[in-house]
């Protein structure tokens, strides 16, 4: 108000005498009459509208089926997650999981089954993560994983610890279930979220294309996945 004299919709969070906090809105002008200043201002509540606001935001961004992060959230963190180790020059692994015959699931058991091993995959895999990791669903049956300071051994422990718990898991369910995994490790290089998540899901066709129900771990190289798919690659299961 001092530099420019008013101000229009300032954010504001106030508390009441109960305690209870308020999201608010402030516009004040600042008057002079009779050489004494005077500021007049309307303070709106708009706690309602900031929290519609926020569950469409949470709606935006998550799995409606499986309350994980969406393509679109998982994407923008996996960008701000390049740009972080490029600028630290920390490895970072992506993996993309996929869930093997997912679609005899469906045809099998009807698509109602199909919904609750997806919901129960995402669960377990929620759980077997590290605190630093996070977990998305890029769509259908396919999911991924951002591995933040994992180089090639860190990724390795990480997605073998993954599949031994998933596998104690979903041993107990009628339908059988067995997944494919790509992982990537980006040794601290510039790359776009989109250009990573296409080498994995090369990495990941590769393993579908040689028998499913393993992991493959390739080092990065943005000039080989056009022909990754003809490559030996490492199983680490």
């Amino acid at each position: 108000i001092r530099e420019h004299g008013s101000v229009t919709d300032f954010p504001l969070t106030l508390r009441r005498k109960d305690g209870q906090t308020v999201e608010c809105t402030s516009s004040a002008n600042l008057l002079v009459l009779d050489d004494e200043p005077y500021l007049i201002t309307v303070t709106r509540d708009v706690t309602i509208q900031r929290q519609a606001e926020a569950v469409l935001l949470q709606e935006a961004n998550t799995d409606s089926l499986t309350g994980l992060a969406n393509r679109r959230r998982f994407l923008h963190v996996c960008e701000n997650e390049l740009r972080r180790a490029h600028r630290n020059g920390n490895p970072l692994a992506i993996a993309v999981v996929d869930i093997d015959h997912f679609k005899d699931i469906n045809d099998t058991y009807g698509h109602a089954s199909g919904d609750t091993a997806v919901i129960a995959f995402a669960e377990h895999v929620v759980a077997s993560l590290r605190d630093i990791d996070m977990v998305g669903r890029l769509g259908g049956d396919e999911f991924a994983l951002v591995l933040p300071h994992s180089g090639e051994a860190e990724a390795t422990q990480v997605v073998r610890k993954l599949c031994v718990e998933l596998e104690k898991v979903m041993a107990g369910h009628e339908w059988p279930i067995t997944f494919s995994i790509g992982v990537g490790v980006f040794p601290a290089v510039p790359a776009g979220s989109d250009h990573v998540i296409g080498f994995c899901e090369s990495v990941m066709q590769r393993v579908k294309s040689s028998g499913k129900n393993k992991v493959m771990v390739r080092i990065y190289d943005p000039d080989e996945i056009d022909s990754i798919r003809r490559m030996p690659l490492r199983v680490v299961r």
